[in-house]
């Protein structure tokens, strides 16, 4: 009969290989896309500069928004990311442990909430390392620039990590509700009917269940779409009356200049 010692290291090994192998791999994907992207960054011009405690807050709040705050937008996706799946299994894990006491469950919650942990520090450290060296220059645009006054893909990421996100970003808050609720209202759908369908085994609930999932792909791709759109479309009524100019030469002339 195995010793209390022995039952001990046999259950805690598994879910310290685990937690490691988790963060390992977050460490690795958030390294590549930090490296890759990090010289993208550096070519902004001298408009002011999103603060570190306004990142640092973001960041402590939400796992990746602080990053899109500074406009590092890869860095922001990674992190978001990882800690919505790993979020997401932990309370997947704790709420089946409570529900049925499996010490399989036990192990993959303690498991997922230390990669959690782990996501957490990485996003509050890698903030403040941005803010501290520089390299958080933000998005700088101008009405008549080349660049819009507002990210389009820092609209997109909005919009992609929260439905409507991105058009509250862009100053389009009727369209953030209207996205929102309709992304809400075929994501419950979907939730129902798969419910539904796993207690009864029924056919319908399973089209349903795939009918709604194709409308949803369909409302979220539509509202990232519009987000990035809306980024260019940002106050482009003021552009277009600050570009029509009248130039009295032989004969009065009107000219338009059309940014894009």
């Amino acid at each position: 009969m195995p010793s209390v010692t022995q039952s001990a290291v046999r259950f805690r090994f598994p879910f310290r290989l685990r937690t490691f192998r988790h963060a390992f791999w977050v460490l690795v994907v958030f390294i590549f896309f930090n490296s890759l992207w990090g010289q993208e960054q550096s070519a902004i011009d001298s408009l002011p500069e999103p603060t570190l405690t306004g990142a640092l807050i973001r960041s402590a709040l939400v796992p990746g928004w602080g990053q899109i705050y500074q406009e590092r937008l890869v860095q922001g996706a990674v992190l978001y990311s990882a800690a919505a799946v790993y979020y997401y299994r932990t309370i997947f894990h704790w709420y089946h442990y409570q529900k049925t006491g499996s010490q399989n469950h036990l192990n993959l919650l303690r498991a997922n909430a230390s990669a959690s942990l782990f996501i957490y520090l990485l996003n509050l450290i890698d903030v403040t390392d941005a803010g501290l060296r520089g390299e958080a220059h933000g998005w700088h645009g101008g009405l008549l620039d080349d660049r819009p006054l507002k990210s389009p893909w820092g609209a997109a990421l909005r919009s992609a990590a929260l439905p409507g996100w991105g058009q509250i970003y862009v100053e389009t808050y009727w369209k953030a509700a209207g996205y929102f609720l309709l992304d809400a209202y075929l994501g419950y759908q979907i939730a129902v009917n798969d419910r539904k369908y796993r207690d009864t085994r029924e056919v319908k609930y399973r089209e349903e269940r795939s009918r709604f999932s194709w409308y949803f792909g369909l409302a979220y791709l539509i509202t990232v779409a519009d987000a990035y759109a809306g980024a260019y479309l940002y106050k482009f009524d003021q552009a277009m009356q600050m570009t029509l100019t009248i130039e009295p030469k032989q004969f009065l002339g009107v000219r338009f200049y059309v940014p894009f």
